[in-house]
């Protein structure tokens, strides 16, 4: 997988670490699958492909570990009717982040903020941004969330409205990245959703993603950049 970004991204990912993303949550569908589920699985998105239902190529999808697929829909307080699907993305797919550490050490330690500091204090920032970059991509488990937004004129019809990993950290803190909609390609096309995103996105929408792994990790220490860089058992009590 290349590596993502560039060193000029560097501020853009800065500033990323205090803007907020709203996260929804999907309530749980038992059972049975309702019409609209079915509406979903047995729907196709020509963008993606025009040979392979929805259902077909999540439910098949080979980077979620078995067991954890789940379909549920539920509505928004604005009324719009979601269907959801989740899956546990598999150890070797969920460290795939691991592999562009570099590239997100860089935009953060080489960022021009540091060439007005100190040595004594840049040493410092590199020390805080390696834990900052370490604990975002430590993951205990890496959840697959897309939705789908059902129409409300035509009954059946609907359209990706979210794709997104839904984060938990060694330490217990929880939190979401979004994607861009062509992670989408990875389960039509059977590969890791990285891979997917690397080869259909430009530099600076790839920075953007890698910027929304950061800020999960902050967000989820609700805003505390030293929990979110080193990491505090009592911050989860």
């Amino acid at each position: 997988m290349r590596t993502w970004g560039k060193i000029a991204a560097a501020a853009a990912v800065m500033c990323s670490l205090w803007v907020g993303a709203a996260t929804v949550h999907a309530e749980l569908f038992g059972g049975f699958a309702s019409p609209a589920i079915n509406a979903v699985r047995k729907g196709v998105l020509p963008e993606y492909s025009k040979s392979i239902t929805v259902g077909g190529a999540l439910d098949n999808y080979q980077s979620c570990v078995k067991g954890t697929t789940q379909w549920s829909e539920f509505e928004t307080k604005k009324g719009e009717h979601l269907v959801e699907f989740s899956c546990r993305l598999r150890p070797e797919d969920r460290d795939l982040l691991k592999n562009d550490n570099q590239a997100l050490f860089a935009m953060l330690y080489l960022a021009e903020v540091m060439a007005r500091l100190s040595d004594d204090a840049a040493a410092q920032q590199k020390d805080f941004a390696h834990n900052l970059v370490k604990q975002s991509v430590t993951f205990k488990n890496l959840n697959l969330s897309v939705q789908f937004a059902m129409s409300l004129i035509n009954e059946g019809d609907f359209e990706l409205s979210y794709i997104g990993l839904d984060t938990e950290y060694e330490d217990g803190l929880t939190g979401n990245i979004p994607l861009y909609y062509a992670a989408l390609d990875a389960p039509f096309e059977d590969i890791d959703v990285f891979t997917a995103m690397s080869e259909s996105i430009s530099e600076e929408e790839a920075a953007e993603v890698l910027a929304d792994t950061l800020t999960a990790r902050v967000e989820a220490a609700e805003g505390n950049l030293r929990v979110a860089a080193y990491g505090d058992p009592s911050a989860l009590r």
